[in-house]
């Protein structure tokens, strides 16, 4: 009996451990991921898998500036993604329509030599004139570095960054990138300077999940939401209502029954602007 014991017992810990064993090496074998810039920016290849960013130039929402009409966030910066536009210079835009918006969504793939390149969800790949390009040896390559806590740069081959013209939307590349002072919420420099030679890559799901829904313009909107006023000031009443005449607003209770205070989100035909 004792014998009989002893072998069952072997046999049950043979049949374990094999499992173990297995997933033991899996987990050995599952590689990690390549991050880059002080791990701001995760690295696109073919063992981890694609991470996907919107890249952001912290252009100011200031008078005078082209983005001066953008919406903006508590700092003064309006929210526009690096956009590639084909055969054109590519821009920094507003946020396309939710289902059209890969000319706007990048992964960051290795080119070699501890240089990156930018490739959108088209599979397009960003060329040193900022125009598409179809392949990877005609892609720009670019040394990016960490700022501070959410910023980066990057740079060509000559030592000029990317960013934004602070005469047009177009993204271009601009020598003498160093900054001093960037604020790590704004990116602002401290003397209040648009930063347009420093860049954010915000993750998509991040964005997607936190943005109301865009539909295209003349598209059926099947998503409603409500817009509430996050000043003290109006608590007892922040949500933004139509009033009865149809053509002025005014801040009031939630209603469920008031459908007037329900606003859906559609893109202008060219996706540069958003209306509510």
């Amino acid at each position: 009996m004792k014998n009989f014991l002893s072998k069952m017992l072997q046999d049950l810990a043979s049949k374990l451990c094999l499992p173990l064993l297995l997933l033991c090496g899996a987990v050995q074998v599952q590689a990690a991921a390549t991050t880059i810039a002080d791990d701001l920016i995760t690295v696109s290849d073919g063992t981890y898998g694609e991470v996907w960013y919107y890249i952001e130039v912290p252009y100011p929402s200031q008078a005078g500036s082209p983005m001066g009409s953008i919406i903006n966030d508590h700092v003064g910066r309006g929210f526009t993604v690096l956009t590639s536009k084909g055969d054109n210079t590519a821009q920094f835009a507003p946020l396309y329509p939710t289902n059209n918006r890969q000319a706007q969504q990048w992964k960051v793939v290795a080119n070699g030599d501890g240089k990156y390149s930018l490739v959108n969800k088209n599979g397009k790949y960003l060329g040193g004139d900022l125009k598409e390009k179809d392949n990877l040896e005609n892609a720009v390559q670019l040394s990016v570095s960490r700022m501070n806590a959410y910023f980066v740069k990057a740079l060509d081959s000559s030592s000029s960054a990317l960013g934004a013209d602070p005469n047009s939307t177009n993204a271009r590349f601009e020598g003498n990138p160093t900054h001093t002072g960037i604020d790590a919420t704004s990116g602002l420099p401290s003397n209040g300077n648009p930063g347009l030679r420093t860049l954010r890559f915000v993750p998509v799901a991040g964005i997607d999940s936190s943005y109301p829904f865009i539909f295209e313009s003349g598209a059926t909107i099947t998503k409603w939401f409500y817009i509430k006023s996050l000043d003290t000031a109006n608590a007892a009443a922040p949500y933004l209502t139509l009033k009865e005449d149809g053509t002025t607003f005014e801040l009031a209770e939630k209603s469920a029954e008031n459908i007037g205070q329900l606003f859906g989100f559609v893109s202008s035909d060219n996706g540069e602007k958003t209306f509510i």
